[in-house]
Parts: structure tokens; C-alpha cells; sequence
């Protein structure tokens, strides 16, 4: 199951470019500016490219569709706040591309049971 996960992660450029993202901004010290014009000027070059790489992931759409539970929905119709921020949340959802990585790895679970209860 590990071997499947990391065979998808590998596979998919999209979580690739997010994790190099992520170890980057590690690696940044986010309140050092640099008083050389020049300097600034690659520095700020750098973060406009690394925006544009970022666009695939901000355009990501896993194709899920979200649904509150049933209790919620009840609250939902009573609450203008609660049935706003609940239309957000599902909306952010499905722009999480970890989201789909969980999935593979619920199904890959799923198959392994199946397969031992077969055995």
C-alpha cells in the first residue's frame, strides 16, 4: 500500500511541484529583505516565478462533489452565516489536491481488506 502511495505521488507532477514548494518556503527566511536593489530585483523575480508555477495547483479541481450531513443541513436552512461558510468550505475542498491522494489511499485500503477476507 505504501509502494502504491508513493508510485501516485511520483506520478502526479502536480503533488511533486506542491512538495517543492512546500521544502522551499522551509528553507526561505520569509523577513530578510535585501536593501541592494539588484538583489531585490532577483529575489522578487524568483517569487514571481515561483507564483506561476504554482497556477496548475491553484486551478485544481478534484471533481468532488461535497454535501453537508443531515443535521448540518437543517442548521444550514436557519443560518444565513453558517450555510455561507459551509458553500466556502465545500468549495475549498474541491480545489485540495490532498484530498484526492486520501481517496486512493482509503480505496487501495479497501482492496487490501477485500483481498485478505477473499483469502
Amino acid at each position: 500500500m505504501i509502494q502504491l502511495k508513493k508510485k501516485r505521488i511520483l506520478e502526479n507532477s502536480k503533488l511533486i511541484l506542491l512538495e517543492k514548494i512546500q521544502n522551499s518556503k522551509k528553507t526561505k527566511k520569509l523577513n530578510i529583505y535585501k536593501l541592494n536593489l539588484e538583489d531585490y530585483r532577483k529575489k522578487y523575480e524568483i517569487e514571481l516565478l515561483d507564483k506561476k508555477k504554482l497556477e496548475p495547483i491553484n486551478n485544481f479541481n478534484n471533481k468532488l462533489a461535497f454535501k453537508s450531513i443531515f443535521e448540518k443541513q437543517f442548521l444550514i436552512k436557519t443560518d444565513n452565516i453558517l450555510a455561507e461558510k459551509r458553500k466556502q468550505w465545500h468549495t475549498e475542498l474541491t480545489k485540495d489536491i490532498n484530498i484526492d491522494e486520501v481517496l486512493n489511499v482509503l480505496i487501495d485500503m479497501k482492496q487490501k481488506s477485500d483481498a485478505e477476507l477473499e483469502k
